[in-house]
């Protein structure tokens, strides 16, 4: 059997010859087709589960989808086109949700800090730094769901343990969850509590890949320690800090198991299904586009509305990370 060298690689003939001059050809072979099924396999589910869900999402956006459990109903093209998304603009509730996002999402930058911290006192190499890591990393691996429920008894204003410390320290109970201000404090506590286990092994890493020579080098300059993490440490990790503020934003704008939990499963308003309480103080985005979709009166069309909106909003704040990532993230590239 010949075989042809084509461009690198080799390649069946499309005919055999043999000893005695007879030419045999050969047959299409099926194992390309092999090779093109196993391609096709993940592109299918990829259409399937994301292409065609997001066309799905894009279309019902733009018609007037509302009780869609009802199979009598029949979908129709909004007029004007765009009447979800103008609701959705003036609705106040969307919009403080939002706001209070952005606010929320300062737990994330406090659990960075707390991560950038560590990571500098674990990169000292202490006895046992590796143990310190897998400790702080174990709230980052919890179930969302266990460790709010965990929190949620820990702030309850009954023999909860937060309030008897309160108190052991001569303090009066506080009502956390039905004040309006202490409430989402609750949400940057618990953020500041779970997320800096990643941070931390992130700029451990980070920490691991800065070049000792220009340690070596700015020894001899006569730098001090403090000057070698500002002028060396930091801007070699600040690839790793744009990464983790990315992941802050994205991750705080779309919290939604923390505060379900935390608001008992009935209302989102800051309460344990007792009613609606000043300010709105419980809503977040995909919390309120949850309730919109199915609570509030099966408002799909609105609800895929709001999603596209809060896409944009995340993608935007990235582009805007992004541009101004140009000023103070170092690029060895470059």
């Amino acid at each position: 059997m010949r075989y042809l060298l084509q461009e690198g690689n080799y390649l069946m003939s499309k005919s055999i010859t043999l000893k005695d001059g007879t030419v045999i050809k050969q047959k299409k072979s099926s194992y390309n087709w092999l090779g093109l099924i196993i391609v096709l396999i993940p592109l299918i589910a990829f259409i399937v589960f994301s292409i065609v869900p997001i066309a799905v999402s894009v279309y019902s956006s733009f018609t007037t989808m509302q009780n869609y459990s009802d199979k009598t109903e029949i979908i129709k093209w909004a007029k004007p086109f765009y009447i979800n998304y103008f609701n959705v603009f003036q609705d106040v509730r969307f919009w403080h949700s939002v706001g209070l996002a952005f606010y929320v999402t300062l737990g994330q930058f406090t659990s960075l800090t707390i991560a950038l911290v560590m990571s500098v006192l674990l990169s000292s190499k202490v006895k046992g730094w590796n143990v310190f890591s897998a400790i702080y990393f174990i709230p980052y691996i919890c179930s969302s769901v266990a460790s709010s429920i965990i929190w949620q008894n820990m702030f309850a204003t009954k023999n909860g343990i937060i309030n008897e410390i309160i108190i052991m320290l001569g303090g009066t109970r506080q009502d956390f969850v039905n004040n309006q201000y202490l409430y989402p404090l609750i949400f940057i506590f618990i953020q500041a509590w779970s997320a800096p286990g990643y941070g931390i092994i992130m700029y451990n890493a980070a920490f691991a890949a800065v070049d000792d020579t220009l340690y070596e080098a700015s020894r001899i300059d006569g730098a001090s320690r403090s000057r070698q993490f500002w002028s060396i440490t930091m801007p070699s990790i600040s690839p790793t800090t744009y990464f983790l503020v990315m992941l802050a934003f994205i991750a705080g704008l779309q919290q939604f198991e923390l505060v379900k939990v935390f608001t008992g499963f009935n209302s989102f308003w800051g309460t344990y299904g007792a009613g609606e309480l000043p300010y709105d103080m419980g809503i977040m985005p995909l919390l309120y586009v949850y309730d919109t979709m199915t609570v509030s009166g099966n408002h799909m069309s609105e609800a895929t509305a709001m999603s596209w909106i809060i896409f944009f909003i995340v993608f935007a704040t990235s582009k805007l990370d992004e541009k101004f990532s140009k000023v103070w993230v170092a690029n060895e590239y470059e």
